[in-house]
């Protein structure tokens, strides 16, 4: 009895050393701190520092990545990041970006009178002054546009956006890689790789009908199967693991009950 105790108390002990939670980094609690998910770069830690206006990002090792000051405007308050940071989104430079809010001078605090992109660099991408609103909207798969309401005509403005933001279930926050119609329940559907290219791991999302089970295929440029994965509809999206294919172009293409969905092209790079 002893022994059957004792066993059970080790076992209690060694379950309860895997639940606890490992210590890795503090960051101040005044500033805002958040994780983004970029096209290009994968996942970093984000800190807004409100005394310096420095947005601060950093690898998940907790190093400095990049760290980039928000313009002081003449005229305008202090700059209010939202938290929207992304890469090849607003302007396809490989940079990163993000959208910064100002209100006039006097003017009550919140009311975001002017909304600013700046890239890494601090330099100004675009403006848009006398604003009351910044949305983003998904209208289809990597097809983005803004919707800017402006303060003194109150119109809302409909603005194309060129580039894209990862995956919705990749980890994106604000989740706009499926498209907002992707059909009907018995419909399949499969979106671009992210990121692409890609070194080692780029994520598909797809659907497939509910029950339903498909097969996605990876192809090199003369044809030739090298990867094959079986998928099913409870879950909707696949992690491809690229790090022992070649440099070069590859297709896939996502095969179920109701036939092909059409193929798609990803490139991996070393």
């Amino acid at each position: 009895m002893k022994r059957i105790l004792a066993t059970l108390l080790l076992v209690f002990s060694l379950l309860g050393a895997k639940a606890q939670l490992t210590y890795q980094h503090s960051y101040p609690s005044s500033y805002a701190l958040s994780v983004v998910n970029l096209l290009l770069s994968g996942k970093k830690y984000c800190q807004y520092d409100y005394t310096s206006h420095q947005v601060v990002l950093y690898n998940l090792n907790h190093s400095v990545w990049k760290t980039i000051a928000l313009p002081i405007l003449p005229g305008l308050s202090e700059p209010y990041f939202n938290g929207f940071v992304s890469e090849d989104f607003f302007k396809i430079d490989h940079k990163v970006d993000m959208l910064v809010g100002y209100t006039d001078t006097g003017v009550t605090a919140g009311v975001s009178g002017h909304w600013v992109i700046i890239d890494e660099t601090s330099g100004i991408i675009d403006r848009f002054d006398s604003t009351v609103g910044f949305e983003i909207h998904n209208i289809g798969l990597d097809s983005f546009v803004a919707f800017i309401e402006y303060r003194h005509t109150w119109i809302t403005s409909v603005y194309s956006i060129p580039g894209t933001l990862p995956c919705n279930l990749c980890g994106g926050g604000l989740g706009l890689g499926m498209p907002t119609n992707n059909g009907s329940g018995n419909s399949s559907f499969m979106s671009e790789a992210i990121p692409n290219p890609s070194s080692e791991q780029t994520k598909i999302e797809y659907k497939i009908p509910r029950g339903a089970t498909g097969t996605i295929r990876v192809y090199n440029a003369i044809g030739k199967e090298v990867k094959s994965y079986k998928v099913d509809s409870n879950f909707n999206y696949i992690t491809l693991d690229n790090s022992e294919l070649p440099s070069g172009t590859y297709y896939y293409n996502l095969n179920t009950g109701d036939g092909l969905t059409s193929t798609k092209k990803m490139v991996v790079i070393r």
